[in-house]
């Protein structure tokens, strides 16, 4: 869907954004950026990941218990 708004500059934007794993970019890029002020924010999206690894570990345990 993205593809068909936005065109070759969403392609350019997949080929240099990582999917899963934030990392810094290759290049230094124009504009004010935080990382600091970046992972902060993301801090409650690990903390739920986390949440649902410990929930299913928590599930396996009592399904093979």
């Amino acid at each position: 869907m993205l593809e068909t708004i936005f065109g070759q500059e969403y392609l350019d934007y997949k080929t240099t954004t990582p999917r899963w794993l934030p990392r810094p970019p290759r290049q230094r890029e124009s504009g004010p950026h935080d990382w600091r002020e970046a992972w902060r924010s993301e801090t409650s999206t690990f903390l739920q990941y986390a949440a649902l690894v410990v929930a299913f570990g928590v599930k396996q345990r009592i399904w093979w218990a």
